[in-house]
């Protein structure tokens, strides 16, 4: 690739750190580079000319954990390791909302929920079971208190419950 002359004199010239990504961590890695070193010449590049990756289109930072995926994860994982991750996403989450505030990002904590159909009724009936556990550990480890919870789910075809994330 042949770069023009503003390329290589002004944007590529003299970087000290390239960011590949214009995602929620790719800007807020420029954010803290740049407030822990203000003269450092940060340059962000993604793919697209605007971000076109999940951190700008759906909430998927808001979201710190489901009892599936956790569940999932004490399968290849420590007890300790899955809930220092979760802890750490949630107090990511809580840095973000305290930087720029709930108004600027348009966070809104209005819980989620995660749909059982009756293909994975296994799936619905192992996360029922470990539901109480799951929210102790939370609640001991977050201060949650009742993280999630079971709801009975017939409104959607081939749906047998949910469990809802507060």
């Amino acid at each position: 690739m042949n770069y023009s002359y503003w390329e290589k004199e002004y944007l590529l010239a003299n970087i000290d750190y390239l960011i590949v990504g214009m995602g929620l961590v790719g800007l807020q890695s420029a954010i803290g580079i740049k407030e822990a070193k203000p003269n450092a010449k940060v340059v962000v590049i993604d793919k697209h000319s605007w971000g076109l990756g999940a951190s700008t289109r759906n909430a998927g930072f808001g979201c710190f954990a489901n009892v599936s995926e956790i569940l999932d994860d004490l399968q290849h994982d420590s007890m300790e390791n899955v809930y220092a991750t979760i802890r750490k996403r949630y107090n990511g989450l809580q840095k973000l909302r305290s930087k720029f505030g709930d108004a600027a990002i348009g966070y809104e904590n209005i819980g989620s929920i995660e749909i059982f159909t009756k293909e994975n009724k296994a799936y619905l009936h192992k996360g029922i079971d470990s539901l109480q556990g799951i929210n102790t550990i939370l609640y001991t480890e977050l201060g949650l208190d009742n993280v999630f919870s079971f709801r009975s789910n017939n409104a959607l075809p081939n749906t047998i419950g949910a469990i809802h994330n507060a």
